[in-house]
């Protein structure tokens, strides 16, 4: 009896890893797999989107700082053609005097 109980003991113990290769392709297993691999693929496409978003953010700001620029020198621009204009007013009424 003993000696049955041994030898089942060993027999157990000799298919307990082929128990364990059924374990991990169990459909549990396959989905936690897939869910694995799908975390993978998110985790490059979330970089990717980063890389796009400061990319992006990059332009934003140099776009910004180059509009910024450009507003500040036309109105400056505006002032030196009003002064212009201006100008040209006065010397109209005074030639129109003279005329």
């Amino acid at each position: 009896m003993k000696t049955f109980a041994a030898v089942s003991c060993l027999v157990l113990a000799a298919f307990a890893p082929a128990d364990a290769a059924v374990v991990q392709m169990s459909p549990i297993a396959k989905i936690i797999s897939m869910i694995s691999d799908q975390e993978t693929k998110i985790m490059k496409d979330g970089e990717a989107v980063q890389k796009t978003y400061e990319e992006f953010s990059e332009f934003c700001e140099e776009r910004s700082k180059e509009l910024s620029f450009e507003v500040k020198t036309g109105t400056a621009n505006k002032e030196e053609l009003e002064a212009a204009i201006a100008k040209a007013t006065a010397d109209i009424a005074t030639f129109t005097t003279k005329i």
